[in-house]
């Protein structure tokens, strides 16, 4: 077995793919459409969505689409699921071709506005109710990572979620404060005071008006700017009142690759064709590969940066 590297992704429909059906009809996902990638098949994956019930969530497998709703129904007029693709399709393709490897997603998703505020806050809030079925079902997926032989670090959160806050209309500066809360809490219970955050910034949904979503993607941009950047939907192709189609979600998930990339660091795949090579490292933003008497190499998938090019190699 392997170590994995755990991405939690967490917030409301948008984080599902609700309405982000992978084929016209709506039904067939991308193993069925021959559509899966190498990175689609080396990443597992496993969501949580509460609403649908217990029949929407998607046990470990590689990714493919998962069952969602569109245009407000979970099935078709036959019955059958609507499959659709949320942001860890892009983001791991994204990593993958970057050279990250043994990577894991794990998603829980669902809206809470129509049960209001709990003790005056956010129902994400620790110990409030969502949480504890979020970080339940969290705490359930790690263990059976577990079970399966692996050991795991939680390496980032993706998180999605602010159009449940703009309908109960909250201020910037409440939304905030829960929201920093929740990040403080994730990172000391599941991972590390500075395990990297990613935040997408919400639709300006009409389902709650721009009126009410204005202090909330304030808000969001504003938390960015203090975590470690911001997915930006704007511009995105809606489906409905706030939802992105497919492609968007390819592109907020590249996007939330490219911000994650920079603060997990640089990632070194080397193909090393005649076994020479010892060790392999960065030094200074630079690669510095240490050979075993040997001056036979090659190399294959070191990723371009703007400010990251290894533009030497050190023999030692």
């Amino acid at each position: 077995m392997s170590h994995k590297n755990v991405i939690v992704i967490a917030g409301q429909s948008p984080a599902g793919g609700a309405s982000a059906i992978i084929d016209p009809g709506g039904i067939l996902d991308l193993h069925d459409l021959g559509a899966q990638t190498a990175a689609d098949l080396a990443a597992l994956y496993c969501d949580d969505h509460s609403t649908g019930g217990s029949a929407l969530s998607y046990a470990w497998g590689d990714i493919r689409g998962h069952n969602s709703y569109y245009a407000g129904a979970y099935v078709d007029g036959q019955g059958n699921r609507y499959k659709c693709g949320g942001i860890e399709v892009g983001l791991n393709r994204y990593l993958y071709a970057q050279g990250y490897r043994d990577l894991v997603f794990i998603n829980f998703w669902m809206n809470y506005s129509s049960a209001g505020l709990q003790n005056g806050h956010s129902r994400w809030c620790k110990g409030n109710t969502v949480w504890n079925q979020w970080t339940s079902l969290l705490e359930t997926h790690l263990a059976e990572l577990t079970a399966l032989g692996h050991t795991y670090s939680v390496e980032a959160l993706v998180w999605e979620q602010g159009i449940d806050d703009a309908l109960l209309a909250r201020t910037q500066v409440d939304f905030e404060a829960d929201t920093r809360q929740i990040f403080t809490d994730f990172r000391a219970d599941y991972a590390s005071a500075t395990t990297p955050i990613v935040i997408e910034k919400s639709v300006n949904s009409s389902i709650a008006g721009s009126a009410a979503m204005a202090p909330i993607r304030a808000g969001q941009i504003a938390m960015a700017a203090d975590y470690d950047g911001l997915i930006d939907p704007d511009g995105l192709t809606l489906v409905d009142t706030h939802h992105v189609d497919y492609a968007g979600q390819l592109d907020e998930g590249e996007q939330a690759g490219i911000l994650l990339r920079a603060a997990l660091g640089q990632q070194v795949v080397v193909d090393d064709k005649y076994g020479y090579i010892k060790d392999v490292r960065l030094e200074s933003g630079r690669v510095a590969t240490i050979f075993d008497g040997s001056t036979s190499y090659s190399f294959s998938g070191i990723p371009p940066t703007a400010t990251r090019n290894p533009d030497r190699v050190q023999c030692y």
